[in-house]
């Protein structure tokens, strides 16, 4: 299938949603909707993970050698930008327990605590999304990472042993949407909602889409832009008043794999504003950029935490943040702070422009090396 541009850029834009969700900055913009809902669009990675997978894969795992192809290349996607960071993450730890040693005050560290090794090998191995709720977590938004993963395996084995059977695949949604639903206590992943399940389940929709869209890739859409800027509207609605969306795992489910459909066209305006350079940019590094965001959070909060305590600077203001209280960093005055927000976004886009060509695409091109020498491939 040729590339789709438009949705490479949508990934991008939610990976920069995620970075402002999580940034703790007492900027214009920290209890706007859009921002403070900014985990939404999680699902949506799921179902563009589904929608693109189907389309390479769905009808090309018809043995078991294809099968650990299809495994050994997803593999490569995920895993070598993920270890990487989770060796950032430990590598960050440890300074931050050897400094509290030296008598530098910096932030409280997990590395001195008995479950921390745990918790790092099943972070490292992607038997993170097997766990329950935990007061320890390193980079937690990896945790859809390894959702991921095991969601390539489910896919890959239901794609061997029934093909394109529709039957299977509403069997399993419906399996996965009885446990979101809390019908079903299966006992190990409630962390972060039912991650396996929640991945599962929404990367199913994003396949079912992908064979919706075979039937009508060749058709031309009506009113392109007119519907383009409604699905905008719809997603941006739907995002703001979150809380009150009814049926929200099967509603949102509808809006994003409609969002790929219409946008899959690239026939409107938005579709051409969204091939543009640097969306596209931040499409590519999307990845990057939502595994790198809150490593970099880390360091420069850690940074800035030692030096407004050794210099007695009032870099931070009481604030709460979802019903938790918590400092936020204010830098003078609101102009700054908002500026300094615009500053890291870039500084993380930037960096993982660098991870993207030094980390993820020799990772990708290893793996497919290593198929080819197995005769996987």
């Amino acid at each position: 299938m040729t590339r789709i541009h438009t949705l490479d850029s949508l990934r991008g834009i939610f990976a920069i949603s995620i970075i402002l969700l999580h940034f703790p900055v007492s900027w214009s913009l920290l209890y706007n909707p859009i921002v403070r809902n900014g985990g939404v669009p999680v699902d949506f990675f799921f179902v563009l993970s589904g929608f693109v997978v189907s389309s390479s894969y769905l009808d090309r795992i018809r043995s078991t050698p294809e099968l650990l192809n299809f495994v050994l290349r997803r593999l490569g996607r995920l895993w070598p930008l993920h270890a990487f960071v989770l060796l950032l993450f430990l590598g960050l730890e440890v300074a931050k327990f050897f400094a509290n040693k030296a008598g530098v005050s910096s932030p409280d560290t997990f590395f001195a605590a008995p479950e921390f090794w745990q918790v790092f090998l099943q972070d490292l191995f992607f038997l993170n999304a097997f766990r329950n709720e935990s007061l320890l977590e390193l980079n937690f938004p990896a945790w859809s990472i390894g959702a991921e993963f095991w969601t390539y395996v489910a896919f890959g084995l239901i794609a061997l042993t029934f093909r394109r059977s529709l039957l299977a695949v509403a069997l399993v949604m419906g399996a996965c949407l009885l446990v979101l639903l809390g019908v079903v206590d299966p006992g190990f992943g409630r962390a972060f909602g039912w991650s396996v399940f929640r991945a599962l389940f929404f990367f199913l929709v994003g396949s079912l889409t992908f064979r919706t869209w075979e039937m009508c890739r060749d058709k031309t859409l009506p009113a392109a832009t007119a519907i383009e800027l409604l699905m905008v509207l719809i997603i941006g609605a739907a995002i703001v008043w979150r809380q009150w969306v009814p049926f929200h795992t099967l509603t949102f489910a509808l809006i994003y794999a409609g969002a790929i459909m219409i946008f899959s066209f690239q026939s409107g305006l938005v579709s051409r504003l969204l091939c543009t350079r640097f969306f596209q940019m931040i499409g590519a590094r999307s990845y990057s950029i939502y595994l790198l965001h809150i490593l970099v959070l880390s360091i420069l909060g850690s940074i800035l935490r030692i030096v407004a305590r050794k210099f007695d600077l009032g870099l931070y203001v009481p604030g709460e943040i979802d019903g938790e209280k918590i400092d936020l960093l204010f830098v003078g005055n609101t102009f700054l702070t908002n500026i300094s927000v615009l500053l890291v976004v870039a500084l993380v886009v930037w960096l993982s422009g660098l991870t993207y060509r030094f980390i993820e695409q020799p990772g990708q091109r290893f793996s497919k090396r290593l198929s080819r020498r197995a005769g996987w491939s």
